[in-house]
């Protein structure tokens, strides 16, 4: 994956120019998340472009972490949809560490497209559609994503058509079957577009991407979210 607005590699990357696996060279660093950090890799046999996450250097301790990121290729691997990034491998580096390689996308974050302006809402109902197709597919098969947030919403251009969406990290996905992920009353989730069944620390369930899928569509139509605090807990009390 790739925004076209991602900040350089931070300088001193010790990665960079590395071989994962003896396959994947590490060629830039184009995000980060709360869990692992993306970079833009080549397949030195076949010379196919991809993307490589692999966990926070600061958080690689934490072994659930490993099973967070195996239930994101499960999940988005299941679905298999148009509009979900294509997961292409996994496995682990001569380290131990846990790799995951996906689609390159090159495109715009939601986010960032947001930020320019509200949308006109044939746009909007255009992109929710998408979304919609997506979800449904996911939903069929069990699989909520849990974390939808425009930040997770890639813009592309694929065949000639603008807007072509696609869904990222599936790392929460179906998380709460797990009680060893997701203990009885934890919140998982960013608060903004957290349901209110979710922000009570209830299990997550199709409704809630729903429900995340309804503040995306009043953010691209008014350019700002329905709830803003810089508090986390004022914004769970607000999604109650």
């Amino acid at each position: 994956m790739q925004n076209t607005n991602s900040i350089p590699a931070k300088s001193g990357d010790k990665n960079l120019g590395k071989v994962i696996a003896g396959r994947y060279r590490l060629e830039t660093r184009i995000g980060e998340g709360g869990m692992g950090v993306v970079y833009r890799a080549r397949h030195v046999l076949i010379d196919r472009v991809v993307a490589l996450k692999l966990i926070r250097p600061d958080l690689r301790g934490e072994t659930h972490l490993r099973a967070w990121m195996l239930r994101e290729a499960r999940a988005a691997n299941r679905v298999d949809h148009a509009h979900i990034v294509d997961i292409h491998d996994i496995g682990e580096t001569e380290e131990g560490e846990l790799y995951l390689v996906m689609e390159y996308l090159v495109g715009i974050s939601l986010s960032s497209e947001i930020a320019r302006g509200p949308f006109p809402v044939v746009r909007a109902v255009d992109i929710l559609e998408q979304m919609c197709a997506a979800l449904a597919r996911a939903h069929d098969l069990g699989v909520v994503h849990r974390d939808l947030k425009s930040d997770n919403i890639m813009l592309t251009v694929k065949g000639g058509r603008k807007d072509s969406v696609k869904i990222l990290d599936f790392g929460l996905a179906g998380l709460a079957r797990d009680p060893r992920l997701a203990p009885k009353g934890a919140v998982f989730g960013t608060p903004e577009y957290m349901s209110p069944e979710q922000a009570r620390g209830e299990e997550a369930g199709p409704k809630s991407d729903l429900y995340a899928l309804g503040v995306l569509f009043f953010e691209m139509c008014c350019g700002q979210l329905p709830f803003k605090s810089s508090d986390r807990e004022t914004l769970l009390e607000m999604q109650r």
